[in-house]
């Protein structure tokens, strides 16, 4: 049996996956409980750090788009 992305290669053969990642403080605060990255709250949030501080600012995230090689 082909793989889900076999399959939709038929569908469209040359694809670009363009995405980011941004999430809301309010909606991080009340998911974070119910998130692979907690362990679904048996552990503590990574909620501090540059790194996560680009989850929550899409600016950062804008702005570093030129050194990957993408028109902002």
């Amino acid at each position: 049996m082909p793989t889900p992305s076999a399959s939709l290669r038929l569908w469209c053969p040359v694809c670009l996956d363009f995405h980011a990642h941004f999430v809301h403080p309010r909606v991080y605060e009340r998911t974070a409980p119910h998130s692979v990255s907690t362990g679904f709250g048996t552990r503590q949030s990574a909620s501090a750090g540059a790194r996560f501080e680009r989850l929550l600012k899409p600016e950062i995230q804008i702005d570093d788009m030129p050194a990957a090689s993408m028109p902002a």
